[in-house]
């Protein structure tokens, strides 16, 4: 059977308050240029959400670091635990960002066993 690689919205954490809850619950998890927080579902589903600050360069250059993080996670959530809410924050300290790194950084979160 091949794999799901869709990323439809009913997969995505997009109202503020479930992305607070997350944030404000959740276990904290760091990497080179992410910050990952997991949260059991309250459903049982697995859903992502995405925050770039308005500290990180133009307003463009966010919203490709977003896209790629969408992207990362869509390419590899069948890795993630199911059943988990996920919330990556863009780290503001970050100079340079590559597309590369975010897919091997989100690879690495996904491999981790969350309780």
């Amino acid at each position: 059977m091949p794999l799901d690689l869709s990323f439809p919205k009913s997969e995505r954490l997009t109202a503020s308050q479930d992305i607070r809850w997350v944030l404000e619950k959740g276990k904290k998890h760091v990497t080179s240029s992410l910050v990952a927080y997991v949260r059991e579902s309250p459903v049982g589903d697995l859903k992502g959400g995405f925050v770039v600050a308005k500290r990180i360069g133009s307003a463009v250059q966010r919203h490709q670091i977003k896209r790629w993080m969408r992207e990362s996670f869509r390419q590899q959530k069948h890795l993630f635990q199911k059943a988990r809410w996920w919330v990556f924050l863009a780290k503001t300290d970050q100079k340079v960002w590559k597309y590369e790194v975010i897919l091997d950084e989100m690879g690495k979160l996904a491999s981790m066993r969350v309780t």
